[in-house]
């Protein structure tokens, strides 16, 4: 993929090597990546068990976000 400005490697790889800038997980071991890993997987773990949430299907109704959105597909369907 292309570089962004003068910035090399892709821009969603920055919250990987954001660990290992952190002073603990850097002194901790010789190779952090395992605890990199876990790290990164312990923060996915939740927003990848939402979809199967039972409530997941009334949030929606509750937060009428994808009206503004799809407001001007309603508007044009409408008038046809």
């Amino acid at each position: 993929m292309n570089e962004t400005g003068s910035y090399p490697g892709q821009p969603w790889l920055w919250l990987y090597s954001l660990w290992y800038q952190v002073e603990p997980i850097e002194v901790i071991g010789r190779t952090p990546t395992f605890q990199v890993l876990l790290i990164m997987g312990l923060l996915t773990w939740p927003s990848s068990a939402y979809p199967s949430s039972p409530a997941s299907n009334i949030l929606p109704r509750k937060i009428p976000i994808y009206k503004l959105i799809w407001r001007e597909h309603y508007r044009a369907e409408q008038s046809t």
